[in-house]
């Protein structure tokens, strides 16, 4: 099996993913491909399988925060805060289990990830939210924070 990135080395995190140039490859690949790059949300899933011809793709970036792209690729749906802050508890307690209390400094960058801009739309005061959150420094404050939205 092969796993193609269609950006560079030198593109880093910038720059778009070459779809067709992994379509390329895999008209001439004589073992199942996988595409892989830029693929942020369900609804890309189907359009890089198509133009790549790829075999399946990888999902990096685009699951971070959003443990439900995998079920929303064949099931779209609206994710709402309630479930959002319930799977954030859930995944927090799992992280200080792993960590200790001190693991949830270590925890923020999720928080981050959970509370992009583009998956919290409906969600007023969003900046200040998430100015909040990668400053928590306990379970309690963060059930208090998200306790304030739902």
């Amino acid at each position: 099996m092969i796993t193609i990135h269609g950006r560079t080395k030198a593109q880093g995190y910038s720059g778009v993913s070459d779809w067709a140039r992994i379509g390329e490859a895999k008209k001439i690949a004589r073992v199942p491909l996988l595409a892989n790059g830029d693929i942020h949300h369900p609804n890309q899933v189907a359009e890089a399988l198509r133009i790549t011809g790829a075999d399946g793709v990888l999902i990096a970036r685009g699951a971070l925060g959003n443990p439900w792209f995998f079920r929303e690729v064949s099931n779209p749906e609206v994710i709402t805060m309630e479930e959002r802050c319930r799977v954030v508890l859930a995944h927090a307690d799992r992280h200080l289990a792993q960590y200790g209390e001190r693991g949830m400094t270590t925890f923020r960058k999720h928080l981050a990830w959970y509370f992009k801009g583009d998956r919290v739309t409906d969600l007023k005061n969003a900046k200040e939210l998430r100015m909040n959150l990668v400053r928590v420094s306990t379970l309690a404050e963060l059930k208090q924070l998200l306790d304030s939205i739902v």
